[in-house]
């Protein structure tokens, strides 16, 4: 199959994508306002990440006035995505458009702004929470699927990890106060970096068929400084309509990483982890009765965005397969990011 790729943004991103479109044989150009990122994804991240410069992809200074792309991906600043949807879903003729998570800043203007375009246009749009996709998430959601711990009791997720991989990924960085990262109205801070938490905790809430969040009690510990805003630690209480209770705690200064996720049920419990000690994702299961089974799998960072661009294949040739990081769910979880941050201000839960 021909793809043709745009992508928006040199960063990090944008090149974990590229080259993950690329490894398809898919035609990519990379756009972006800053020509300096422009040199450093030629010269510098692209070569030291993957080998070599790739002399067929596409360097570009201005946007593409017009269609042509089949897949455009958005990997700019969350500040920034709302405004450049709109924009692409409105001029650019676009089979599929991916937009890096979080799906904007934690700003009700912006999401309705982008939902107002959604209505309007045929373009299947995607919000980047890859880790949905990966093998040690869809083990759980068979495990799920199967019934393999009874009735769902509770579920708790921690994604906790020091943001200094994140600086080490962008040299031209030399802290927070230089990016969205440090100002959580734009999208920063540990409750909109890493949602990957919030995220997970919504999809496998919805393989457990608990009911949608109702309530939303969170509590953030906000660090302020010259040319800073943001939670380095965010704690969530979550509540579903059918009473199903659960949490979901971020943040950014964790050391070593945590990325996990356990649910326990009537009959036993499923644990979920990205990352671990080893370096690999793996899953963990049984009850007080069975063994305990364990299944790792070995992966590497740009594994994460060769199954995300795997998925994305595998809509162009089945349109009407579902898609877990379908914007429905990129919406929601900024409907939970911005009644988090709600419920701090106040000190009370919000209903959701």
């Amino acid at each position: 199959m021909s793809i043709s790729v745009l992508v928006i943004g040199a960063g990090s991103i944008g090149n974990h994508l590229s080259y993950a479109c690329r490894s398809k044989g898919w035609r990519v150009s990379i756009f972006d306002t800053d020509s300096s990122a422009l040199e450093r994804t030629k010269n510098s991240i692209y070569p030291e990440r993957y080998g070599a410069w790739d002399e067929d992809i596409e360097l570009l200074a201005e946007m593409p006035a017009d269609g042509g792309y089949d897949l455009v991906v958005i990997g700019t600043p969350p500040a920034s995505h709302s405004a450049l949807g709109v924009k692409i879903l409105n001029s650019l003729d676009s089979r599929i458009v991916l937009i890096e998570k979080p799906l904007c800043a934690p700003n009700q203007e912006e999401i309705l702004h982008l939902k107002q375009a959604l209505k309007k246009s045929r373009t299947r749009v995607l919000v980047g929470y890859n880790h949905l996709l990966t093998p040690n998430t869809v083990k759980v959601k068979n495990l799920i699927l199967a019934g393999t711990i009874g009735k769902p009791i509770s579920m708790h997720v921690r994604w906790v990890e020091h943001w200094g991989g994140i600086f080490k990924a962008h040299p031209w960085l030399s802290g927070p106060s230089d990016s969205y990262l440090g100002k959580w109205q734009e999208g920063g801070g540990s409750t909109s970096e890493h949602s990957h938490g919030i995220s997970l905790w919504l999809y496998l809430a919805n393989l457990l068929k608990v009911g949608p969040v109702e309530r939303v009690h969170a509590s953030m510990d906000s660090y302020v400084d010259e040319g800073v805003n943001y939670d380095r630690t965010s704690i969530l209480s979550l509540v579903s309509e059918s009473g199903f209770t659960g949490s979901v705690i971020q943040d950014v200064v964790s050391s070593p990483p945590e990325k996990m996720a356990r649910i326990q049920g009537s009959e036993g419990f499923i644990e979920w982890y990205a990352s671990d000690e080893n370096g690999e994702d793996k899953v963990v299961w049984g009850s007080g009765t069975t063994a305990i089974e364990v299944v790792r799998l070995p992966r590497s960072r740009p594994d994460d965005f060769i199954h995300e661009v795997n998925h994305v294949e595998s809509l162009f040739n089945n349109p009407e397969t579902e898609s877990p990081i379908a914007i429905d769910h990129g919406l929601l979880a900024m409907r939970i990011i911005c009644a988090a941050h709600e419920s701090n201000k106040g000190r009370v839960a919000v209903r959701v």
